[in-house]
């Protein structure tokens, strides 16, 4: 045995206060008991390797097995959510990362995100988030609530498969932190004032073609089995700070600090085995030993009692063990600017401790390129450093629109609301037109039928979606075999509809083209229903009548709104002295106003003692100027007409070839092309109106039906502002009872010329759609409708297709936002001319050129007129101002 061996066993001997039978370490065989000792060392420390490598392989198997997702997270226009509460969210966040179960807690397995910014030059710059499929829509949900307006999409990796450029340079930036992690970065608790994410983002603008740059964020929740000891740190540290020891903690350079650790465990060491230390002590060296001294404690400063408050603050908040890189690619020429740019935007993280962000250098960071570049792609973290849920907020947040005004930035312009859970929970929608997608939920839209009776007005530019809508209902209804009415003043939609029609409603079918000059279809305004008494008679008189009169008075042209009052009046005396004339048409009211002869002819018939008064007393005691002030209004309008081919062999017919009760009782398909490129805008506003005001006529005589055997009949009006009349405004009220459902779509409201028309409509309508609309009139009027859950703004800047419709129908709802359904129509060639022939058989006649008058050459016997004056008055038309 060696010689001191036998010393300190001979000093245990010795002592009188030793208890224990110290004469049997005598048979020890300590060279074994050393040998297995070693043994166990070893055997402690290839456990722990093996622990170690366990858990990495472990980890890399779940990072590479585990489904993700991208996600697309775009900030609304305004942005306001300040600094507390973004570290709210990654408080919520670290919650949902750190959600594992048994088998992951034995198997070391930790669920992480990647939260990047990226910016390119057609897609902008853009933040990216990377999670597993289990947490995206938690995840989602959370970010809505955070931040309401925000849009969340699934998308894909913006990194392409390879970065070979001649001309570009790639490199990968990985930070980390200069001082110990415990230690805070720059506290940023009021974003109003200062964002340092504008510094990052504005370094990030003005690339070129194929430049890529990208900020990556890698989280972990310091929960997970794999910082243990980062969670021992952190409990000393605290405990440091409890004991008023925080000075001495943080004055140690990383020498001493070491030197101090070991000292400590000395210390403790020693306290476990005092007793024998000392008595080997006094053996071998002849004095008496001392325990090691405790470390003094130091006042500490001000200064340093501000930072140990900054470092309980972090360390007690959600922690995560953080990757942060910066990746860039970018031409060689501007590589080095864009480079200092980028590391030179941490520098507002810098803390007066020291604490900053720092790239980590390297001499061979070339030769690990293809590493980084994996370790990137892969969104795999091994280097790691320790930041608290406000550090990271700081370095990962939304930058807010009243303070950072950055180039290229992309936002959600206008707001997505989703749809009411009625609407969600109705199984019983009478037709579909649109989506509700919010969150990872899509609600189709529709209207019920009692959504419906009560009407329905599209507004927003042309171009935004409103004939899409149209399109979607009225199929749908031809579909179902209902009665529809398309007015169309553009024709696209109804050659659309044409397709939708399906073979067993070919003869329903009424083709409304006024273009097809061949085959005109017949409409006299002036065509009275059969009725059964006197008393319904002159009821059927007055109503036409007044059809007619709103009709003209939409075309009176603006500079005779000063006398038409006037105008009215002679229209309306005209069209009842038309009525006493067999088969009489709009155009025999211009021949009553310009043919003398023709019109005295007419009066001498006349029975009606009211009527014969206005021609004799009134119009006939008028001077040549006076009667041609009085009807230039109604014949310059009507006598255009008499030139247009289209409308004239259309008007001129005495019998009608539709019968609108017929369509609307019978639930016929009147689809009216009124294209205004093809017959002319006059023309195709009159026709249009014209067919609206029957239509009303025919809805208006339903009121000698039951209500129950009044059939629902759906009326569609696109471009409303050209065809609107205040009589027929006023139908929306009452439309209901008869049966009517209107959709009505316009551009602007500015384009009415009354407003007190916008108002009957909002008031009468239970269902409102906006599209985008660039008019500040209104936007504010749709503002007031849709309040306060869109704000100034959303609605002019909506996407094409996109809209926010409220439903009050039943029960007022909350607005939300949609998007309207593809547009597909069938066309098929062979079909389409089907069906024209169809129509045409059933609804329209066949034009023949009438015979041209015969010469008649006066005979030697026959006198001149007494009166030259009153026969070349009689023939003489009236000037047309």
């Amino acid at each position: 045995m060696h010689p001191i061996l036998d010393k300190v066993i001979a000093s245990f001997y010795k002592l009188p206060l030793t208890a224990i039978p110290l004469r049997y370490l005598d048979s020890v065989n300590w060279p074994l008991a050393l040998s297995r000792l070693e043994f166990v060392v070893i055997l402690l420390v290839v456990l722990w390797l093996l622990r170690a490598i366990f858990c990495f392989t472990a980890r890399i198997i779940h990072h590479r097995k585990t489904p993700t997702v991208f996600l697309e997270v775009i900030p609304p226009r305004e942005t306001s959510a300040g600094a507390a509460s973004t570290a709210g969210l990654f408080t919520l966040i670290s919650g949902l990362l750190s959600q594992r179960s048994v088998a992951d807690r034995l198997l070391f397995r930790q669920a992480s995100a990647s939260f990047e910014i990226v910016s390119e030059k057609e897609s902008g710059i853009g933040f990216i988030i990377r999670v597993p499929v289990s947490l995206a829509e938690p995840l989602s949900k959370s970010l809505r609530s955070y931040l309401p307006g925000l849009k969340v999409q699934e998308t894909t990796d913006y990194l392409p498969k390879d970065f070979k450029s001649k001309t570009a340079k790639l490199k990968i930036i990985q930070f980390r932190l200069t001082k110990r992690f415990a230690l805070p970065l720059n506290e940023q608790a009021s974003l109003q004032t200062h964002d340092p994410l504008a510094y990052l983002t504005g370094n990030m603008t003005q690339l070129k073609n194929d430049d890529l740059l990208a900020l990556q964020l890698i989280l972990e929740p310091l929960t997970g089995s794999g910082h243990s000891k980062e969670r021992r740190a952190v409990g000393r540290i605290l405990g440091l700070i409890h004991y008023n020891r925080f000075a001495n903690w943080v004055r140690y350079t990383s020498s001493q600090k070491a030197v101090l650790f070991l000292a400590i465990g000395i210390e403790q060491l020693a306290r476990l085995i005092t007793m024998p230390f000392l008595v080997i002590a006094n053996a071998i060296q002849g004095y008496e030993a001392k325990l090691p001294e405790r470390p003094k404690t130091l006042t500490a400063t001000t200064a340093e009692l501000e930072l140990a408050a900054e470092v309980e603050q972090k360390l007690k908040q959600p922690l995560f063990a953080v990757t942060v890189r910066a990746l860039i690619f970018v031409e060689k020429e501007k590589f080095l600017t864009r480079e200092k740019g980028l590391k030179s935007s941490f520098v507002s993280f810098n803390h007066s401790c020291g604490q900053a962000l720092a790239p980590e250098w390297s001499w061979y960071s070339q030769l690990l390129r293809p590493l980084r570049l994996r370790e990137f792609r892969s969104r795999f973290s091994l280097s790691k450093l320790v930041l608290s849920a406000s550090e990271v907020a700081a370095l990962y947040h939304f930058p807010l629109s009243a303070t950072t005004e950055t180039e290229d930035l992309v936002r959600v312009k206008s707001r997505e609301l989703p749809a009411p859970l009625s609407l969600k929970n109705n199984q019983s929608l009478d037709v579909v037109f649109g989506t509700n997608t919010y969150g990872n939920t899509k609600t189709l839209i529709g209207l019920t039928d009692e959504d419906r009776s009560r009407h329905m007005y599209l507004i927003g530019q042309t171009g935004s979606g409103k004939t899409t809508v149209i399109y979607h209902m009225a199929s749908d209804d031809i579909r179902r075999g209902r009665g529809v009415a398309v007015i169309d003043p553009h024709g696209d939609l109804a050659a659309d509809l044409l397709g939708s029609i399906p073979a067993e409603r070919t003869d329903d079918l009424v083709y409304f083209n006024p273009y097809d000059i061949g085959y005109p279809v017949g409409l006299n305004l002036l065509e009275l229903a059969p009725t059964k008494t006197k008393d319904e008679l002159e009821l059927e008189k007055e109503l036409v009548c007044e059809s007619v009169i709103s009709i003209f008075r939409r075309v009176f042209s603006k500079d005779e709104h000063t006398d038409a009052h006037r105008i009215e009046y002679v229209l309306r005396n005209a069209i009842h002295t038309a009525f006493t004339v067999p088969d009489c048409t709009i155009f025999t009211v211009y021949e009553l106003l310009d043919n003398p002869e023709y019109r005295t002819s007419v009066v001498k018939n006349l029975t009606d003692h009211n009527l014969k008064n206005f021609w004799k007393n009134e119009f006939g005691k008028a001077g040549n100027y006076q009667i041609v002030k009085m009807v230039s209004g109604v014949t310059a309008k009507v006598g255009r007409f008499l030139f247009s081919p289209v409308a004239k062999r259309i008007l001129e017919q005495p019998k009608s070839t539709i019968n609108f009760e017929e369509i609307i009782d019978c639930k016929k398909i009147l689809l009216c092309n009124l294209a205004e490129g093809k017959i002319g805008e006059d023309t195709s506003q009159l026709l249009g109106t014209t067919v609206i005001a029957k239509i009303q006529q025919a809805a208006v005589r339903r009121v000698r039906q039951e209500l129950q055997s009044r059939t629902p009949f759906y009326l569609f009006v696109d471009e409303f502002q050209n065809f609107a009349t205040s009589s027929f405004t006023k139908l929306l009220s009452g439309g209901r009872k008869f049966g009517l459902r209107v959709t009505i779509a316009e551009q602007s409201t500015s384009q009415q010329d009354n407003r007190n028309t916008v108002n009957v409509i909002l008031a009468n309508t239970g269902t409102v759609v906006c599209f985008r609309t660039a008019s500040p009139v209104d936007e504010e009027l749709m503002l007031a409708q849709f309040a306060p859950h869109i704000e100034q703004g959303d609605i002019m800047n909506l996407p094409r297709y996109r809209f926010y419709i409220k439903l009050s129908a039943v029960a007022p709802e909350a607005p939300f936002s949609g998007e309207t359904l593809p547009m597909m129509p069938q066309k098929d060639p062979e079909r389409l001319a089907e069906l024209i022939a169809a129509s045409r058989k059933n609804y329209a006649t066949e034009y023949k050129e009438p015979p041209e008058p015969k010469k008649v050459t006066p005979t030697p016997d026959e006198k001149p007129s007494k009166n030259p004056t009153a026969k070349k008055e009689s023939h003489a038309k009236p000037p047309v101002k």
